[in-house]
This record gives structure tokens, C-alpha cells and sequence, in this order.
């Protein structure tokens, strides 16, 4: 796997070797519709870069959970990861 950055901060992206991609920002605080935007855009950037024909898994990596319904809605629907302090290391963390 290969990772590198896109130039924002918080920008992460891992390319596996059977056609898919990750593209995660990161969020000190509450992610919301604004970011999961944003990180759309980068992986529209990440794609016509690469040329290739990938799968692309969006993913935001936040403080806390977050409430905005649009972003919920996309969670459930399986077109966005989301993951918080607590579900990345645990209770005891958050």
C-alpha cells in the first residue's frame, strides 16, 4: 500500500493494489456536510490524477460523532466511512 498527501492538511489517502483507493481527511472536532464536500472534491482530483479506473472509498476520521442528518444518511447508506477517537482506539481515549 502506498500513502501520501494531497497537499490539505489533513488529507490521507492509501492506495491498495487491487483498484481501490481511501481518501480520508481528518477532524479535530465534529465533521459535517462542508468536509464530506471537501473530500469529494479531493477524491474527484485524486482520480483524474490517477488516470485509472478505481474504486473509491471516501472516509472521515473525527473527534466525536457527528449529528448532521446528511452525513448520517450517507453513513448508513454505505458511501462514507466515519470513524471517531473512540471507535479507532476505544472508550478510554475519547
Amino acid at each position: 500500500m502506498v500513502e501520501r498527501r494531497l497537499g490539505e492538511p489533513g488529507d490521507v489517502v492509501a492506495i491498495g493494489g487491487k483498484g481501490e483507493a481511501l481518501v480520508g481527511e481528518c477532524k479535530w472536532g465534529t465533521a459535517g456536510w462542508s468536509d464530506l464536500t471537501r473530500l469529494r472534491n479531493t477524491a474527484q482530483i485524486l482520480a483524474r490524477e490517477l488516470g485509472e479506473d478505481r474504486r473509491l472509498h471516501l472516509a472521515l476520521f473525527s473527534g466525536r460523532q457527528t449529528s448532521d442528518q446528511r452525513l448520517l444518511e450517507e453513513i448508513r447508506a454505505g458511501r462514507l466511512l466515519y470513524y471517531t477517537l473512540e471507535d479507532l482506539f476505544g472508550a478510554e481515549s475519547a
